[in-house]
């Protein structure tokens, strides 16, 4: 998962960084914490946290926790 979203992040200088889970806070801040100690330093992030909705963790479970990156592709096309 470290691997994907460093790909998606690569050749970008801003991007929005989601982050939410189930049960796993502890997992999925270690995960966040990976996630920012090697994301180029000329990337500007903005960064949010949040649990899973009840509908999603009635499909994957209480152990669940994601990433969600809107890079500067995305932002821009929505200008």
């Amino acid at each position: 998962m470290l691997e994907l979203a460093l790909k998606k992040l690569d050749n970008n200088n801003k991007a929005w960084l989601g982050f939410a889970h189930g049960e796993r806070f502890d997992d999925m801040d270690s995960f966040k914490e990976k996630l920012i100690s090697e994301i180029n330093d000329n990337l500007n992030y903005e960064t949010f946290t949040t649990r899973i909705s009840p509908t999603l963790g009635c499909h994957v479970g209480p152990s669940v926790y994601a990433v969600i990156i809107l890079n500067l592709n995305f932002i821009n096309n929505l200008i």
